[in-house]
């Protein structure tokens, strides 16, 4: 009985950096536009940025959230386009 081997799904190193890269890009646009803007309001009630908004004040916590965003989107421009 020859049973033949299922074909394996070619994925070279970088694959996997690509998809970082991209899901970082998507992460920091989030950031900087949430960062910016102050919506969805549920991401602003939320317990987490609410003690960041006691510790930083309400401006400190958007340019902590909207610097988050632009260093994660400095990485995910640097790993899906730049990387070799």
């Amino acid at each position: 009985m020859n049973r033949e081997r299922p074909r394996e799904v070619e994925m070279n190193s970088n694959t996997g950096l690509l998809v970082l890269g991209l899901v970082l890009l998507a992460y920091g646009l989030f950031c900087v536009v949430v960062g910016v803007s102050k919506k969805p309001g549920a991401i602003w009630t939320m317990a987490k940025i609410e003690g960041f908004k006691k510790i930083l004040g309400e401006v400190g916590t958007q340019i902590f959230i909207s610097v988050w965003g632009l260093i994660a989107l400095g990485f995910g421009v640097w790993l899906t386009f730049l990387f070799e």
